[in-house]
């Protein structure tokens, strides 16, 4: 079925990443793999072989220096300033996430495959979700949001419920907070009330004092 060269030069085989000369760049290659070593062909040459990870490893890389190109960005559209700029573009908490896999490698195109399958959550879902769903990884302390735990995410609408939840708590501060301040409409109808009271008391009073002083007149 042949393997594809990805975009950082190396072939995805279990989990794991064997680079191959990067003249290779997006041709399907075949894979010759013993319990101790995997070969690269193309059309029957051989290319390069690499001693194999052991069945328990992941996300590793083995990569020979010669394999990559002189200037990578000639042969590929896609830098890591490209992915931290598209990852900033999305928020704080992707722009994390994208440093911590650029991070995580011996060589940035190392971690190209990863971040770009991060990034395309954002079309595949939104900016704004992505956001979210990096900001649950690292809140729980995740040591390296992947691809699989923020699809996770997504598909199970945490990100959603995350958000619900944090609307609902900040509208509870909100109301505890100007809480004292609140006053209903019964309030002011019965303070109008009171008002009238009082001006109509107010206005009793000033007349039987003009009587008073009339019948002290008249006296």
């Amino acid at each position: 079925m042949g393997y594809k060269v990805q975009k950082d030069f190396h072939v995805r085989y279990r989990r794991n990443s064997y680079s191959c000369p990067y003249q290779y760049y997006r041709k399907k290659v075949d894979l010759l793999v013993s319990s101790t070593t995997l070969t690269i062909y193309y059309k029957g040459a051989r290319l390069t072989s690499h001693p194999l990870f052991p069945s328990f490893a992941k996300n590793k890389y083995s990569t020979h220096p010669e394999d990559m190109p002189p200037q990578f960005q000639n042969l590929s559209p896609w830098t890591e300033d490209r992915y931290r700029s598209w990852a900033k573009s999305i928020g704080p908490h992707t722009s994390t996430v994208i440093d911590m896999l650029f991070r995580s490698v011996k060589i940035p195109e190392q971690a190209y495959n990863s971040c770009h399958a991060v990034l395309a959550l954002s079309k595949k879902y939104s900016p704004e979700r992505l956001e979210t769903s990096c900001e649950i990884a690292l809140s729980r302390g995740i040591p390296l949001p992947r691809y699989r735990i923020l699809n996770t995410i997504l598909s199970d609408s945490q990100d959603i419920v995350y958000r619900e939840k944090e609307a609902a708590y900040e509208k509870e501060q909100g109301q505890k907070a100007t809480g004292g301040f609140l006053r209903g409409s019964s309030y002011y109808q019965n303070a109008s009330g009171n008002h009238s009271a009082s001006g109509q008391v107010q206005s009793s009073s000033d007349g039987q004092s003009s009587k008073e002083a009339a019948a002290n007149g008249n006296a």
